[in-house]
Order: C-alpha cells, then structure tokens, then sequence
C-alpha cells in the first residue's frame, strides 16, 4: 500500500476558487508511471483542497479487501477557510484493520507555532469520516494513523550560523533540541501519543530551487525539519524514515517511510463454520432451558 502525500501541488487562482488543477492529472499520471515499475497497483482514494493532495494505492490483488475508503477535507487558511493551508484525510479498511492516512499543510513562519498548534487541532476536530451506515470516525479511532505533511515546525533560539554548523557535523540529535514540534509534542499541545522515527537525515527546508544548496535569498531562512511524518497504532512499525535530497523541484526535501503493519484477517469459511456451531449451541441451549409442562386427561 502506498499513500503519497502532495503541498502546494497548485496555488493559481483557479485551484484557490475553484478547487481545479490540471496539476492534480499531471502528478497522478507521474506518481502511476512509477508504481507500474513496481507492480500493479489500482488507486484506492485520492482527495485534493487546493494544493494539498493525498493517493491512497493498494496492489491490485488486494483491492477487494480494501473497504469503507473514503475522504474529507479541512481548510484552516486565511479566515479559517481558504484551502491553501489545511488537511485531507482518506480512511479505508483492508481486511479487518482500519486505516487513517492525514496529509496537513500547516501555518507559516517562524513565529506562528501557535497557529500551527490551532491548524492541528482544527483538523483534528474537523475530520470526521461519516460512513453511509450514518457512523462517523474521528481520526484517533482507527487502528493505524499515519500523519504525514509540511508541518512548518521551524529551528528557533539558535542563530543560522550555529545550526549550520551542527548541520555539517551532522550532529542532528543537538539540533533537534530547538525543533518546534518536538517541544509541542512534549508539551501535549499537538500530536498527543503519535511516535515518530529518529531523524538522521538534514533539515528539509529551505533551499534554492534547483539546488542542494540552502536558502541564499535575502531572507536567510533558518534550514528547518517541516516536512515530517508520524504515526499511530499498536501494530505498527516504522522500518525507514528518510528525505531525499536528490530531488530539487521544490525549495522542500520531499520525506518518506516504510511502515510494517500487522492486519487482522478473518478466515471466512472458518468464521461461518463457528457462526453455525454457535448458533446451534445456542439454539440447544435456549430449548433446553425452556419451561416444560405436562398436561394430563387422568381424574383421581
């Protein structure tokens, strides 16, 4: 299963008012040319809210076991409404373990960590996947949760110099000391229980499109971790967590991880046979605990 995560995919006037890209046809068309190369693979879901975007895919020998798939969206940009700040959600279930994939764009800049906090929690309490049957999921209820995104949890209290230095020594433990999110998490305000894997690769942002080469702009910006992915559920394991710094199309590192997820399997000859044991014991049960009355025709 693959869930791929996209921010910023469109931000024209188009996308903003009318929620359409072209770009949303493009990158599905790129992201399935890879997949191919991989083995069959059918899309499960795919949700966009301007230019956040997420695909669920799952190969196609397990596609009748997925179920319940479905979306929603949250925006919490400009008046708590424009799109291009958010989350989207899909929720499915393969055999008989639910799943919750969230790809958020959260505030900007340095100083907004707590609009960071509020976007968290406004998605949190916006994404509710309303199922057919009328029952409606919260994202903590399912099995396993995967929270993936541009997050914007910036480096503070240290000077660019400074963090360059740790960068280069890549002493990556010290430096995540001044990360936003990791002081939030601690604090409770975001993420509450979400694990996330250990970090050794270098902040993912912000750097000269084209480049490896850190923001060389007037702004100066301090390189940060913001593009991050955590996850939620008893049964699974993280086995990679890495960027990828030979991509350069963005002023981002896009990340990625691998996750090992235990999924609860119901034998279905297995269960019907047990139904129908079941329900015959307790057919046997009932009658057998049933009052019994003796009528007789004899006088004495």
């Amino acid at each position: 299963m693959y869930a791929i995560g996209f921010q910023e995919l469109d931000l024209s006037p188009g996308a903003f008012l009318f929620n359409t890209s072209d770009r949303e046809k493009e990158w599905r068309i790129a992201v399935e040319h890879v997949l191919q190369n991989l083995g069959k693979y059918k899309l499960v879901e795919q949700v966009r809210l301007v230019g956040i975007m997420l695909l669920v895919y799952v190969t196609e020998d397990h596609k009748e076991n997925v179920t319940e798939n479905i979306s929603e969206t949250v925006a919490t940009g400009i008046m708590g409404t424009m799109g291009n700040k958010g989350g989207v959600g899909v929720r499915l279930k393969f055999h008989k373990t639910t799943f919750c994939f969230i790809n958020s764009h959260l505030a900007a800049h340095e100083d907004e960590c707590d609009r960071r906090n509020q976007d968290y929690n406004d998605i949190c309490n916006g994404i509710k996947f309303e199922m057919e049957n009328g029952k409606a999921y919260p994202i903590r209820s399912h099995d396993v949760v995967i929270w993936m995104g541009d997050l914007n949890y910036r480096i503070t209290q240290l000077n660019r110099e400074t963090v360059f230095e740790k960068i280069k020594s890549r002493r990556y433990r010290s430096l995540l000391e001044y990360d936003q999110l990791l002081q939030q998490i601690q604090l409770g305000k975001v993420l509450k229980h979400y694990v996330e894997g250990g970090i050794d690769f270098k902040p993912t942002y912000k750097f000269d499109i084209g480049t490896d080469n850190y923001d060389t702009s007037p702004k100066q910006k301090i390189p940060s971790w913001c593009d991050r992915i955590l996850y939620l559920g008893r049964n699974c394991k993280q086995l990679v967590y890495r960027s990828h710094g030979l991509i350069t199309l963005s002023d981002h590192k896009p990340v990625s991880s691998l996750f090992e997820v235990q999924v609860k399997v119901v034998d279905e000859a297995k269960y019907r046979q047990v139904l129908e044991e079941e329900t015959r014991n307790l057919d046997r049960e009932v009658n057998e605990s049933l009052p019994r009355l003796t009528i007789s025709t004899n006088e004495e």
